[in-house]
C-alpha cells in the first residue's frame, strides 16, 4: 500500500511535493473505490443507467498513477479532477437534483482548495475551480432543458438519495482524513528537519566560536612576546575585531535562536571587553542607551565591528582636555530602521586628515556600512559623533 502511495515520487521532490503526490494517489484510490462500489452495488438496487460512465472512470484511475510516474503530480491532478467533473456532470444530469448526487460536488471542490492551496500551485487551483464552475453552469443548462434526465419512480429516487447521502458522507470523511493525516505527517517531518538543521547550525556556531577563540589566544600570545608598541597595538586591534565576531557566534550558540540576538546585551558585553582592554576604567565612562530588540546575524557582525572601531578610536585618540573621557552609545529601533549613534567628548577628528593618513579604521567603517546598506554620517563638533541608520532584517 505504501509503495502504491509513493508512486511518482522523484528524488528531487521537496517535502511538500512528496506529500502532494501521496495525497493525489490516496484521493484517486478513494475515487476508484467509490466508482467500483457503485458499479457493483447500483445494479442490485435496480439502477443500471450509469455503467458506461463508471467503467470509463475505473479505466482512467490507473492512468492517474501512470501520469504521476511518467510526468508529475500536476498532470495526474488535472486528470483526476477533470475526469471527476465529467463523471459528476453525467451523473447529476441523469439522476436529477432529487437524487442528492450533487452532494459529491462539495468534497470534490473542497479537496481542490485543500490540495492546491499553496503559492506554488495556486494558479492550478484557480483553473480547476473554473472548470468546476463550467460544470455547474452546464448542469443548470441541462436541467433547464431536461437534457439526458431519466425519470425515476419515487422508490428509486429514495434509494438513490440514501445511497448518495451515505457514499458522499464516506467520501467527504475519507478526503478530510487523507488531507489532514498527510498534512500532519508533512508538518511532523518539517519540524524534524528544522530541528536537525538547528542542531547542525548550533554546532557550526560552536565550532566557529572555538576557532575564533583560538585565533584570539594566538594573537594575545604574539602580543605578549612582542617588544614593539606598534605591533602590540595592531594585534590588540585585531584581537578586538575577532572578539566582536566571536561574541556573536557565542550568543547565537547559547540562545539557540537563528533569527536574531538581543542587540543591547551584545553591545554591552562588547564594549565592556573593549574597556578592559584599555586598562583603567576610572579615567572614562561608557554609557549605553538602548531599546530592546533582536538583530539578525548578518547585521550584528558588521554593527559589532563598526562599534568596535568607533569605541577603540575614542579610547585611543579622543584625548579630552582636562576632563574625563565620556563615551555614549545610543541604539534605537523604529518600525523598520535601526539607528546607532556613538559619540564622545574628545577633540574630534578631521575626515580629510584621516584619509590622507590612510586611516584603516575609517575605511573599515565605511566598508561595513556598505555591507548592511546603511546610511552613515559624522560630526566633529564638541567631540566625535557617528550616526548609522539601516533597515532591520529580523
Amino acid at each position: 500500500m505504501n509503495k502504491l502511495l509513493n508512486l511518482g515520487i522523484k528524488n528531487h521532490y521537496s517535502s511538500w511535493e512528496i506529500s502532494f503526490t501521496r495525497k493525489i494517489n490516496l484521493i484517486s484510490l478513494i475515487g476508484f473505490f467509490n466508482v467500483t462500489f457503485s458499479f457493483f452495488v447500483l445494479p442490485f438496487l435496480g439502477i443500471t443507467d450509469f455503467q458506461i460512465e463508471m467503467m470509463s472512470c475505473m479505466f482512467v484511475t490507473p492512468l492517474i498513477f501512470l501520469a504521476n510516474v511518467r510526468f508529475n503530480y500536476i498532470v495526474s491532478t488535472y486528470l483526476f479532477y477533470l475526469t471527476g467533473f465529467v463523471l459528476m456532470y453525467f451523473l447529476m444530469v441523469k439522476m436529477g437534483s432529487q437524487s442528492f448526487i450533487f452532494l459529491f460536488f462539495f468534497p470534490l471542490t473542497l479537496s481542490i482548495v485543500q490540495l492546491l492551496g499553496r503559492k506554488e500551485t495556486y494558479i492550478h487551483m484557480l483553473i480547476l475551480l473554473f472548470f468546476a464552475l463550467i460544470m455547474v453552469v452546464a448542469v443548470v443548462i441541462s436541467y433547464a432543458n431536461s437534457y439526458l434526465m431519466i425519470a425515476y419512480s419515487d422508490n428509486i429516487n429514495l434509494t438513490l438519495q440514501i445511497f448518495n447521502l451515505s457514499l458522499s458522507s464516506f467520501t467527504c470523511l475519507g478526503f478530510i482524513t487523507i488531507l489532514t493525516t498527510e498534512n500532519i505527517r508533512q508538518e511532523t517531518k518539517i519540524k524534524q528537519m528544522l530541528k536537525e538543521k538547528e542542531i547542525l547550525l548550533a554546532e557550526v556556531y560552536h565550532r566557529v566560536r572555538n576557532n575564533m577563540n583560538i585565533v584570539t589566544s594566538l594573537l594575545n600570545l604574539k602580543k605578549n612576546t612582542s617588544d614593539s608598541t606598534e605591533v602590540k597595538e595592531a594585534l590588540e586591534a585585531c584581537q578586538n575585531r575577532v572578539f566582536s565576531m566571536s561574541l556573536v557566534h557565542e550568543k547565537f550558540f547559547v540562545k539557540n535562536n537563528v533569527r536574531g540576538i538581543n542587540f543591547k546585551n551584545y553591545v554591552s558585553e562588547l564594549v565592556n571587553e573593549i574597556s578592559l582592554t584599555f586598562g583603567d576604567t576610572t579615567l572614562s565612562t561608557l554609557t549605553i542607551y538602548s531599546d530592546e530588540f533582536d538583530l539578525a546575524i548578518t547585521q550584528v557582525i558588521p554593527c559589532g565591528l563598526i562599534i568596535n572601531e568607533l569605541i577603540t578610536n575614542s579610547f585611543k585618540h579622543a584625548n579630552p582636555e582636562n576632563q574625563k573621557l565620556k563615551i555614549e552609545i545610543e541604539l534605537r529601533k523604529t518600525a523598520e530602521n535601526v539607528c546607532i549613534t556613538v559619540r564622545d567628548n574628545g577633540k574630534g577628528f578631521n575626515p580629510e586628515t584621516a584619509r590622507k593618513n590612510n586611516s584603516m579604521g575609517l575605511d573599515i567603517i565605511h566598508s561595513l556600512c556598505e555591507q548592511i546598506d546603511a546610511k552613515c554620517s559624522h560630526d566633529s563638533k564638541n567631540g566625535m559623533t557617528f550616526f548609522i541608520q539601516f533597515k532591520c532584517n529580523s
